[in-house]
């Protein structure tokens, strides 16, 4: 087990008002929003990992910067090594 790796992120943003300059100039109230992510690696004998990242996971409709929607639930697969 000992080359198995998680990673739980929670992002949380509370109300704001913010400017959508795609569809309006004036500042608008947008409502909170919590994500939650998480990561499992397993690392290889060459010190690189390989790794499956599941992002807002909640599957909620938000948006971190007004009138840029964020993507719903998306998953992700990835390698990265440490020789760089």
């Amino acid at each position: 087990w000992s080359r198995w790796h998680t990673d739980l992120a929670v992002a949380s943003q509370g109300r704001r008002q913010d400017a959508d300059f795609v569809n309006q100039f004036a500042p608008q109230p947008y409502p909170g929003f919590t994500r939650l992510d998480l990561t499992v690696g397993y690392s290889l004998r060459s010190g690189s990992q390989i790794y499956l990242r599941g992002q807002n996971l909640l599957d909620r409709k938000y948006a971190e910067v007004a009138g840029y929607p964020a993507p719903g639930l998306t998953f992700i697969v990835g390698f990265k090594t440490a020789n760089f």
